[in-house]
This record gives C-alpha cells, structure tokens and sequence, in this order.
C-alpha cells in the first residue's frame, strides 16, 4: 500500500481504532461468534475508555497504521519483565489485509524491543487467517487458555516466537 505511516497512537486516534476494531471484529468472527457476543467483546475490550487507558499506560506499547488520514490498522503490546513482548492486538482493516501491513506492524514492535527473547499471544484458534499469518511469522502453539484476554469464557491457543540468544 501506499502513503502507509506507522506510529505511536495519540489522543485523536482513539475513536478510529475503536471502529476499527469494532469493523475487523465483526468480518473476522462473523462465523465464530454470535453478534451479541462480538458486540459484547467490543464493549468490554475496544470501548473508547478502555482504549484510551491503554494509550496512557507507559507500558502499553500503541501503534497505529494510518494510509491516507484513515486508520487502517492497529498494535497494541507490553513487554514484560522477563523479556518477554506479549501482543495483545494486531488488527488490519479488512481492506488492507493481506498487504503487508500486519507484518511491518509486528516486525516494528520487534525491533522496539531488541532485548527480548521471545514473543506470545492468544489467538481464537478457529481464526484460520490470523494463524496462518502468525505461523508465517514463525509462531508455534505452545498451549491453550479458557480466559482469552484475561478476562473472559473464551479459549485461545497461545503461541510463541523465540529469538535467539
């Protein structure tokens, strides 16, 4: 894509990545959950406060990818004290999916974080795209959780990339 600018978020962009999470929950899950389970998800993770605490933590790592003044995707990391990045997000807009632009986001957070040993994350395991781009980037299953996020009834397989020593 072009005229593709990835950032650190700011205050102006919590409301678009709220639609777009609320826009890529509702194309990814449409076969997986019900619409009152998406739009219950979209509530309790993407609403605007809740998005807007994660920008002013100092430990939350923020990205946003913007292409023409729009919004076009979104990270969202910490890293942990045992070196560890945990990617809590990485959304592209349906549009632009399958241009690059999840895979610049990830290698960004990468490099933000040149001390880290490794890289986790849950993922829906009926989520077929996102495992097959997270394979691609070298992740493997290393287990499974029945509280995705923390803070809910839904299971996710975690998976791990380790970088060399």
């Amino acid at each position: 894509m072009d005229d593709v600018t990835i950032r650190k978020g700011g205050q102006g962009d919590v409301e678009a990545v709220c639609q777009l999470l609320v826009e890529t929950w509702q194309t990814t899950y449409k076969d997986i959950y019900s619409p009152e389970q998406i739009a219950d998800i979209n509530a309790r993770w993407h609403g605007a406060e809740t998005l807007q605490n994660q920008l002013n933590d100092p430990d939350q790592y923020f990205l946003v990818t913007e292409s023409k003044g729009k919004i076009i995707a979104h990270l969202l990391a910490r890293y942990r004290p045992d070196k560890t990045i945990f990617l809590r997000r990485l959304y592209v807009s349906p549009d632009a999916q399958k241009s690059g632009i999840g895979k610049q986001l990830y290698q960004q957070v990468v490099a933000a974080f040149p001390q880290a040993k490794s890289v986790k994350l849950e993922v829906e395991a009926q989520n077929t795209q996102a495992l097959r781009f997270y394979q691609g980037q070298g992740f493997v299953n290393v287990g499974r959780t029945s509280q995705c996020g923390g803070d809910s009834n839904i299971p996710a397989l975690i998976m791990e990339r380790l970088f060399n020593p």
